[in-house]
């Protein structure tokens, strides 16, 4: 037991460093955005339980055949095939597939905005994603020139 448990050590350091070896080459731009990894390499061997959004393109999204995929699935399948750890993927809403993360029923989300809150109760990753927001308003709104502007004003976020 104690061989196989140093083995899949060896493979979630090799799944981390396939990561940041993908980040360092720059086919990966930006920061900010990072699978959560939070699980024990003993009850979860050579397999991964995963979960992502049906519909957050282009990041995650269901094909036509019902599959996940998007740039964060197909990022976490590549470097998951490197060290030889086979993800399943499970579809769900960010809820709950949060909170499944949170219960332990899954291992990691290929894609979780980092923030002090979640750092608290889950361990992330290098970075291998920036996003940055827009305010979007009507044509001839003056009235909106920053953040500061939208106290007290009904608004719609995705």
């Amino acid at each position: 037991m104690k061989r196989k448990t140093k083995t899949l050590h060896h493979k979630w350091k090799r799944f981390l460093f396939a990561i940041i070896l993908i980040r360092a080459l720059g086919v990966i731009p930006g920061y900010s955005h990072a699978p959560s990894l939070i699980f024990s390499t003993e009850k979860y061997p050579d397999s991964i339980t995963i979960a992502s959004e049906p519909d957050y393109p282009p990041y995650c999204f269901v094909d036509k055949e019902g599959n996940p995929q998007g740039f964060a699935v197909e990022l976490f399948k590549a470097a998951a095939e490197v060290v030889g750890i086979y993800p399943t993927i499970k579809i769900g809403i960010w809820n709950r597939i949060k909170q499944d993360l949170a219960e332990g029923n899954l291992q990691a989300l290929p894609l979780v905005g980092r923030t002090p809150e979640r750092e608290k109760d889950f361990d992330f990753t290098m970075p291998y994603l920036s996003l940055h927001g827009a305010i979007f308003v009507r044509n001839g709104t003056t009235a909106i020139q920053s953040t500061d502007d939208l106290k007290e004003k009904e608004i719609i976020v995705m």
